[in-house]
């Protein structure tokens, strides 16, 4: 038996299709911002001794170029100035978000604070340690550490970035 569907019908089947559609564009978008954070948080976890090691050479090169003036061809060089002036200014920026971080954990202590231990071994120190050596320093399982350096980068992106971070962090835990 065959139904057939007025234009009435037709116009309200539509209009659930398209707000359909836009919800599914709008949580798409939304998982894209938030994986965008993390990642930023991560990649910047991961690089962060490298890009202090870069950061001591910076003053020196700013202060060595501080003088000279820029002739047409030299506007390269003061582009790659203001490259590495940023990249100083980001990890000021973390270095304070960092240490915001890490005496909220302390205050906190137990678990949020070996969380940022974790992160700390992994990434800040200049000596950094592997999972396995971390689980066996805290006494746990190396799956706990884990666990650990996600939740971590987590709550720093939340320092880091704000309100946008904490959004996501709820989506994380209250919508699986």
């Amino acid at each position: 038996m065959s139904e057939i569907i007025n234009k009435n019908q037709l116009k309200d089947l539509a209009k659930e299709i398209v707000l359909e559609i836009k919800r599914q564009e709008k949580k798409s978008k939304k998982v894209t911002q938030k994986d965008w954070r993390l990642r930023n948080t991560k990649l910047l976890l991961t690089k962060y001794i490298f890009l202090k090691k870069h950061c001591l050479e910076i003053t020196e090169d700013l202060n060595e170029y501080e003088n000279v003036v820029f002739e047409p061809e030299e506007l390269n060089l003061r582009a790659l100035m203001k490259y590495k002036a940023k990249t100083k200014k980001l990890l000021d920026y973390f270095d304070t978000v960092w240490g915001s971080y890490k005496a909220y954990c302390v205050e906190k202590g137990g678990s949020v604070e070996r969380r940022c231990k974790v992160l700390e071994k992994l990434y800040i120190l200049q000596k950094t340690m592997k999972y396995v050596d971390i689980a066996e320093l805290f006494n746990v399982d190396e799956s706990t550490i884990r666990r650990d350096e996600k939740k971590a980068t987590s709550e720093l992106s939340v320092f880091l970035f704000g309100v946008d971070a904490l959004e996501d962090l709820v989506d994380a835990i209250f919508m699986p």
